[in-house]
């Protein structure tokens, strides 16, 4: 979302809170207090006239518009959960949290929190052939991401000059964003309890799943996904990325 938005505004986009330029469609207006609608006209002020709207959805669920230019972001599903744990706890359960073991259990269920994992990947994976569509792995963007802003840029018809493009490469740095942390959170939608200041941009980190899950766990949650992606009729080479 960052890269995206910086290359829209030719690495000049400034807010207060990222969603004060963009749209974030997961939720009703009524609903998200804190995120600009996406009816709004902020974007024709930007310099490529181009709009950047944020969402979790699956491609299937996205009003598609051939106009449209989509970034598709997968990651590790060890690295989901160990993220996922840390972020429900602090954001949303506090005190409340369920046990690793129970929201490992949940996480490896149709009950998952934030919808399956292999149907979201499954539902970019078969759109990635498309003009309009880049499909990004997390741990490709870390090990190359100015490639990644290259390809991103190319996908949005945007070249950026030598100094917007460095400005692009330095606002995207996990050290960058993570000195601005507050502007990313999920201002308005926590309970009293939450400790939301700075937390969006926790580590930043490839491959840091055993923080918090043993061998064996890691291993169920390569064993669950990669049989996902088998009963979709998926052919995304799991163990090449992530076994």
């Amino acid at each position: 979302m960052q890269i995206a938005l910086q290359i829209a505004w030719r690495g000049n986009a400034e807010y207060e809170h990222v969603h004060d330029l963009v749209p974030w469609i997961d939720l009703p207006e009524s609903r998200n207090p804190f995120a600009v609608p996406v009816s709004d006209a902020l974007w024709q002020h930007c310099p490529t006239q181009l709009r950047v709207i944020k969402t979790h959805l699956r491609f299937g669920k996205i009003e598609y518009n051939d106009a449209g230019k989509y970034v598709w972001v997968v990651r590790d599903p060890k690295d989901v959960f160990v993220s996922s744990y840390h972020f429900v706890q602090t954001l949303l359960f506090g005190p409340l949290m369920p046990s690793l073991e129970e929201w490992l259990e949940i996480f490896l269920s149709e009950d998952s929190f934030y919808g399956s994992w292999a149907e979201h990947l499954h539902s970019g994976w078969q759109a990635r052939e498309r003009d309009n569509v880049l499909f990004l792995t997390f741990e490709e963007m870390k090990r190359d991401r100015t490639g990644s802003i290259d390809r991103i840029a190319g996908l949005m018809n945007v070249e950026l000059a030598s100094v917007e493009r460095d400005q692009v490469i330095r606002q995207s740095s996990f050290e960058y964003m993570k000195a601005i942390g507050e502007k990313f959170d999920s201002t308005g939608l926590s309970p009293p309890w939450a400790q939301s200041h700075g937390t969006m941009v926790r580590r930043g980190r490839v491959g840091g799943s055993d923080e918090l899950l043993s061998q064996d766990q890691q291993r169920r949650i390569d064993a669950y996904w990669r049989d996902e992606l088998h009963r979709l009729g998926s052919d995304f080479p799991y163990d090449d990325h992530y076994g």
